[in-house]
């Protein structure tokens, strides 16, 4: 790009961000350093202020990592900044979370039955350690962080990278899904261990590629994920939050406000 004083002037911010995207996307591997300041001032005709800015943009877009006194990094794909209108939604409306169950079904039906195809040794090695946790969880916290690790794992086994993306970026508002779930299922009268059977059900039609079998025993337990998430809005004397495992209703919060997950 000409350095010249016009071609500075009429450089708007936007042109300064596509400017570095492109560096990010044609020039460079995830992990990356972008180059020094200086030089990439001088190469897009701007002041290092405007690049500044620029970076700080795409920083907070998740393309770029950035660490004090170092060079911006180009950053891994995620989900993350997509996530944060599902818990937006899902804190400001109860019904909300039925709605994500709905998504749910979309993805993890799917999502399973190509795992049954894909899965690895790694994977199921994974996986029977989530279900080995739950079995193991002597408290509630204990008990959702792996059961939502069980659901990332099986996402993740399908070897998809867009779907592994949407499932990270739904991370947050699982975990407020799954909490009120299980609030649900004890104010039902039943205990985890169904729940933690159907996980390993799931496993194990996934360890012997019934793809079929794998899908129909994920609608079952997302069938009963709902049923344990309309008796817990029903039997709700609290606002709805207030009834999760303390644990993960204050990452939730965290989350929202933008500052820290579990």
């Amino acid at each position: 790009m000409p350095n010249s004083s016009d071609d500075q002037a009429r450089l708007s911010p936007i042109g300064v961000v596509a400017a570095l995207e492109s560096v990010i996307f044609d020039e460079l591997e995830i992990g990356a350093s972008l180059p020094a300041e200086a030089e990439l001032a001088t190469r897009f005709g701007v002041s290092r202020l405007t690049l500044r800015e620029g970076i700080r943009k795409l920083e907070a877009r998740g393309l770029l990592d950035v660490s004090q006194g170092r060079r911006a990094v180009v950053a891994a794909p995620t989900g993350v900044h997509m996530g944060d209108g599902f818990v937006s939604a899902i804190r400001r409306s109860q019904g909300a979370v039925l709605e994500l169950l709905e998504v749910r079904r979309a993805l993890e039906v799917h999502s399973v039955s190509i795992a049954a195809k894909r899965a690895d040794e790694v994977d199921l090695d994974g996986m029977a350690r989530a279900v080995g946790a739950m079995r193991a969880a002597d408290d509630p916290a204990r008990y959702l962080d792996a059961d939502l690790g069980f659901h990332q794992l099986l996402a993740r086994s399908a070897h998809n990278s867009m779907l592994t993306l949407v499932i990270d970026g739904l991370t947050d508002a699982l975990r407020l899904s799954l909490a009120q779930s299980y609030r649900g299922h004890l104010n039902r009268g039943l205990r985890t261990s169904d729940a933690v059977e159907q996980h390993a059900e799931i496993l194990e039609l996934v360890r012997s590629r019934d793809a079929g079998g794998a899908a129909r025993a994920m609608r079952l337990h997302l069938r009963q994920a709902e049923r344990d998430l309309q008796a817990a809005q029903r039997s709700a004397q609290q606002p709805w939050l207030e009834s999760y495992p303390p644990e993960w209703a204050a990452s939730a919060g965290e989350r929202a406000d933008g500052e820290s997950a579990l």
